[in-house]
């Protein structure tokens, strides 16, 4: 016999001195642990601390060193979207050249306004992810189940991007050394610098810079659309869940029957509050996917 009964009460009894004295016992049983949603987009948050993009807590940035340290690599990325624009008042009346930068560059502009849109809504962001370890937004066991293959599928998809973008850009950073135009100094992409790219180390200088920018932007459109993405996973969840237990109602209790169908209307009115917040703040991220 268990010492810790699981699923029903422990009733001790006993005499003492021809007096009966009985002590009716609790139920013992394991709490169940709390569902974490954050812990499967926990890669993809890890990426975002690096980059500068995920203060700690469940606040948004402060004047911290995080902040500076934020900020500071964001202009430094920046700093090459100018200097590549720039290049274009050199070209302008070359059409070939202008179309071969116009659109990498649009996509560069595009990926650091992201991130100052994804910054700028942090602390937002940060109340979505606390509200999403609620009570109502809470699965069961049975619901856990239910939830892992959305989950699962998230994983796959953010994993099959890495692949993606992490082929792209080690192609994009050999290219020049490939097919031997390092020789003759080319870099990455055209850019005006205020000082000659052809002679060393100025050039292993600028393409390093080059390089680093390009994946620093990549990775942060990268994680930014795949964090909106898993965002939606759990939206889509929450509504498996509360599917779950619209049907559960036909099995409850006539007593708990009202008291659960207001639970579910409650955890209803919670995800529709969700997706608008969502839409209404990060709709513009979600219009412009990855490059």
């Amino acid at each position: 016999m268990s010492v810790f009964p699981t699923t029903e009460e422990l009733v001790v009894s006993w005499r003492f001195n021809g007096a009966h004295v009985c002590m009716v016992g609790v139920k013992f049983g394991r709490k169940m642990e709390k569902f974490s949603w954050r812990l499967a987009i926990n890669p993809n948050i890890v990426v975002l601390k690096l980059l500068g993009l995920w203060p700690k807590g469940h606040e948004g940035y402060k004047f911290n060193l995080y902040t500076l340290y934020s900020l500071s690599m964001n202009a430094f990325v920046d700093g090459d979207n100018f200097f590549q624009t720039i290049y274009i008042f050199y070209i302008y009346s070359d059409l070939q050249a202008l179309a071969a930068i116009v659109f990498l560059l649009f996509t560069d502009w595009l990926a650091s306004i992201k991130a100052y849109y994804f910054f700028r809504n942090m602390n937002l962001l940060k109340e979505l992810m606390v509200e999403l370890e609620s009570k109502e937004f809470q699965p069961n066991n049975h619901q856990r189940t239910l939830v892992q293959p959305m989950l699962k599928l998230w994983t796959f998809v953010y994993k099959a991007y890495w692949f993606s973008v992490g082929t792209t850009l080690l192609l994009l950073a050999l290219f020049p050394i490939v097919d031997g135009s390092f020789r003759q100094y080319r870099l990455p992409f055209f850019a005006w610098y205020p000082f000659d790219t052809t002679i060393s180390p100025f050039y292993e200088i600028t393409y390093f810079y080059q390089m680093f920018s390009i994946c620093f932007l990549a990775i942060v459109c990268l994680n930014v659309d795949t964090l909106n993405a898993a965002l939606m996973v759990f939206i889509i969840s929450q509504c498996d869940i509360l599917c779950d237990n619209l049907k559960n109602l036909q099995t409850c209790k006539k007593s708990d029957y009202n008291s659960k169908l207001i639970v579910c209307v409650e955890h209803h009115q919670k995800i529709l509050r969700y997706v608008k917040i969502l839409l209404d703040r990060f709709g513009f991220c979600e219009k412009f996917p990855i490059f």
